[in-house]
């Protein structure tokens, strides 16, 4: 018996749709390059009030449940740095749109979770879960010009992109409003903003090897409900745990200097089983 190493280690799906937005994120879009998964069991206390008071309590166990965490790099055939990353918002363009000074861009796509666990003939003995609504928000990191204000409410079209392709640009677009403008201005300092904003309805996804499932080339889909797909987290070997489950949270963040870097959570939808 040896210790493992994490380089060894695997996050993928093993679905047979593979058109799920899940499978196309794991075994597509991104490069995983780490994992941690939680696995907890409910238990209730059960003491009695007794005539001889007992020595220490009792428990039972209950639903178990599970959720993951991981991380990636975008995109999954050859990672890219964000300098290749831009983003557009006609209400705030000047000359052919592009924001003024922009270091970075960030985007936190979330997903609604509800508990859908019933009573049946066999008891379950895992919690179950299924999605509801996306929602989305985004920062953008500029530089302060002596001309350009940036104004918060301020609401349009908008493209985040990733990377360049050589047809169609990896992105992300849709419709925004600013929420909120945080400049930050200090003598010896260029003068930056942080810009923050929502997406007001559909998201949209493009590009030629685009972080989840297009029609085709040039014709975006809108991001729809995620879909359950069964996932594979594997140690080393035979030592991984199977079990279905979809995004909850994912987040994107391209800016200079760094990887393109994806983050985000999975819900499990039932057991996860350990085996090989």
């Amino acid at each position: 018996m040896a210790d493992t190493i994490g380089i060894q280690g695997l996050l993928s799906s093993d679905d047979s749709t593979t058109t799920k937005d899940l499978y196309h994120l794991l075994n597509s879009g991104i490069a995983p390059y780490s994992f941690s998964a939680q696995i907890p069991t409910e238990v209730a206390a059960i003491t009695p009030f007794a005539s001889t008071p007992p020595v220490a309590g009792s428990s039972i166990s209950g639903l178990r449940s599970w959720t993951a965490n991981f991380s990636g790099r975008f995109p999954r055939s050859s990672p890219a740095m964000g300098h290749e990353g831009l983003a557009t918002f006609g209400s705030m363009s000047v000359g052919s749109g592009y924001l003024l000074g922009l270091t970075g861009w960030s985007l936190a796509l979330s997903v609604e979770s509800f508990d859908s666990t019933e009573l049946s003939s066999t008891p379950p003995t895992w919690r179950s879960f299924v999605p509801g609504l996306i929602s989305a928000t985004g920062t953008f990191d500029v530089r302060i010009d002596d001309t350009t204000a940036i104004e918060v409410g301020t609401e349009g079209a908008i493209t985040l992109r990733t990377n360049v392709e050589t047809t169609n640009d990896n992105e992300f677009s849709g419709n925004i409003i600013v929420t909120n403008v945080a400049p930050s201005v200090a003598v010896g300092s260029r003068n930056t903003a942080q810009i923050s904003f929502v997406f007001t309805g559909p998201i949209s996804v493009d590009g030629d090897a685009p972080m989840f499932p297009v029609a085709s080339a040039g014709t975006p889909d809108a991001l729809g409900k995620p879909d359950i797909t069964d996932v594979v987290l594997r140690a080393a070997g035979d030592i991984d745990y199977d079990g279905s489950a979809f995004w909850t949270s994912l987040n994107v963040n391209c800016a200079i200097g760094s990887p393109i870097d994806v983050t985000g959570t999975l819900q499990g939808v039932g057991a996860l089983a350990l085996g090989s």
